[in-house]
């Protein structure tokens, strides 16, 4: 496993094994009273994807920057809070098409406004954000104010190697590092250059070892690393490189929240989820400010439990073999193995007592929670009223936007897509089945039912009422929305307008079976795709359009939409029955 060459180190990281060396601006970020052990929470987001609010396809939305403000204000209130992005904040995606170009600035000037008022610190530089070029994402971050953090990126336009932070008392440091998918990170101190979606990255072991160092002579006593790397580069990060106290993982850090890992001595790798669906907050509690290595996880004595018990069990197995022992005459070894569980049960009891407790809280820690930004959390009312103007801007923004642009043409053989009228000319069973496959959803009801004239008081779902939810939520004009809920959307062979979305509307025949248009002219089943996988579903069924990927079955989905005249055959598969 590669590691930083010692010689390199030491030239690099004079202050990480001991002293602290203060020098240079600390920028304190505090609005509470500090109380007596030094503490402050560090809240953050990562990759966010440019989400500003939950799509409103579940029945219990996750995230939103109004309910995100909500939270950060009701921590200043009592501990001094520093909030920041760990990168990939700007877009969804790495393909920007012509006719989104307006809808997706708006939205991103509502995401950078909003990080304004959450008094967001900086963020990270991450894949994501350059989907538009680095002269965009520079752009859009000096307009507000953001600069972005990351060790070795060469010659970025606001991008600094290194930023201190005074919070609460405490000095806390933050670089970061980006990383390609698929490559493997170069050995040791070895010299790199890997192009980075129109960046040039250099070696991070290297970098983020020389920024370390330098944050330990300003007098961090917390270093903490924003990774834009994949979850195991950040993994050898840590192992390559010693002192550093928090790797947070920005470039997919998966949906859920994970517990903090501690990937090398004194070094925890953390992640709150993504697109804005919870906030992650790390508390700091530094009674020891001279204290040099290493944070502790306060996790509130689970840890110190759970070990007792692993002792408890383990002594178990020590006194269930030294009796084999006895019974077979061997008296050595079963005394070796009395001796040995009589030891695992004091350091069990060790761990439980009063003075182990004592001894933890003299030692600097952290603890961490991801806080699901969910429906009933509140909502602040400035932020909250700027999105609903979002919302409501977008049909005439985009209407305009697109106004004198055109589709690209699909290639000649192409199949395009007809509409459910035409496969209704031959296919009318299949479609009576569909218009009649609309559930109740009990929580939608109960959502709903709080809500006095909703349009839609039964909690109706289906594919058939696709574009109806839109309607009912005053969303047709939302790109973002549009795909899952109209046909071909931006696809070969299909539309690219907001204007033509209405003719589209619903999840119909080619949603699922692919645009019929050579089915339709050859008149056979060899053009068109019977049976849809589970992938083309999850296309539109992912988070945060669901509230996990598991909440998805498949197999229970099916059965929803199978029937008469559709998919008859594989329902009595799927339910049992001859």
């Amino acid at each position: 496993m590669p590691r930083v060459s010692s010689a390199c180190l030491a030239a690099l990281l004079p202050c990480l094994a001991a002293m602290a060396c203060p020098r240079g601006n600390a920028t304190t970020t505090t609005s509470a009273a500090v109380p007596t052990v030094p503490t402050a929470v560090l809240a953050f987001t990562g990759n966010v994807r440019g989400w500003v609010e939950p799509c409103g396809c579940t029945a219990d939305p996750l995230g939103g920057v109004d309910r995100i403000k909500a939270e950060l204000a009701k921590s200043r209130q009592t501990t001094p809070t520093l909030f920041f992005d760990t990168g990939g904040l700007l877009f969804d995606r790495m393909d920007i098409p012509a006719p989104a170009v307006c809808q997706e600035e708006a939205r991103i000037k509502l995401l950078l406004d909003s990080g304004k008022q959450s008094q967001l610190a900086f963020t990270g530089v991450g894949a994501l954000d350059l989907a538009r070029g680095e002269a965009f994402r520079a752009g859009v971050l000096a307009q507000a104010g953001l600069p972005a953090v990351m060790a070795n990126v060469v010659g970025a336009t606001g991008v600094v190697p290194h930023l201190l932070r005074d919070v609460g008392g405490i000095k806390v440091g933050f670089t970061g590092a980006a990383w390609p998918v698929g490559t493997a990170l170069p050995a040791g101190d070895a010299p790199a250059s890997v192009a980075f979606h129109g960046l040039q990255l250099s070696n991070p072991l290297v970098a983020v070892a020389k920024e370390a160092g330098a944050l330990r002579q300003q007098g961090a006593k917390v270093v903490v690393v924003l990774s834009q790397m994949p979850r195991g580069l950040t993994v050898k990060l840590a192992e390559g490189v010693p002192g550093l106290d928090l790797l947070i993982q920005g470039h997919e850090p998966g949906e859920d929240p994970t517990a903090p890992q501690e990937v090398a001595r004194g070094s925890w790798l953390i992640s709150a989820g993504q697109q804005g669906q919870y906030l992650g907050r790390v508390t700091l509690k530094m009674p020891n400010l001279a204290q040099s290595c290493c944070l502790t996880l306060d996790d509130g004595g689970q840890g110190a439990r759970q070990e007792a018990e692993r002792m408890v069990k383990r002594a178990a197995q020590m006194e269930t073999q030294a009796a084999d022992f006895e019974a077979r005459g061997d008296r050595t070894n079963a005394a070796a193995r009395r001796e040995k569980a009589a030891q695992l049960k004091a350091s069990a009891l060790a761990l439980q007592q009063p003075a182990a407790a004592a001894a933890a809280k003299e030692n600097n820690a952290f603890s961490f929670e991801a806080l699901p930004l969910s429906s009933k959390v509140s909502s602040e009312p400035t932020l909250a009223a700027q999105l609903v103007a979002y919302k409501a801007s977008l049909k005439d923004l985009n209407l305009a936007c697109e106004k004198n642009l055109s589709c690209p043409t699909p290639p000649p053989d192409a199949a395009v897509y007809v509409g459910p009228v035409v496969c209704a000319s031959c296919h009318q069973e299949q479609q009576d089945f569909w218009k009649a496959a609309v559930i109740e959803d009990p929580e939608r009801v109960a959502q709903y039912a709080k809500k006095p004239g909703h349009p839609n008081p039964k909690g109706q779902v289906g594919h058939a009422r696709a574009w109806q939810t839109l309607v009912d939520s005053k969303a047709t004009g939302n790109r973002d929305c549009i795909a899952c809920h109209s046909v071909g959307f931006e696809e070969q062979g299909g539309f690219c307008k907001v204007g033509d979305a209405p003719r589209w509307g619903n999840v119909s025949c080619e949603s699922c079976h692919g645009p019929g248009s050579k089915h339709v002219e050859a008149e056979s089943p060899a053009f068109i795709q019977k049976e849809v996988p589970e992938q083309r579903c999850r296309e539109c069924h992912h988070v945060p359009h669901i509230t996990s990927t598991e909440s998805f079955v498949y197999a229970e989905k099916l059965k929803l939409i199978l029937g008469k005249g559709h998919g008859e055959k594989r329902l009595k598969a799927l339910l049992g029955k001859p």
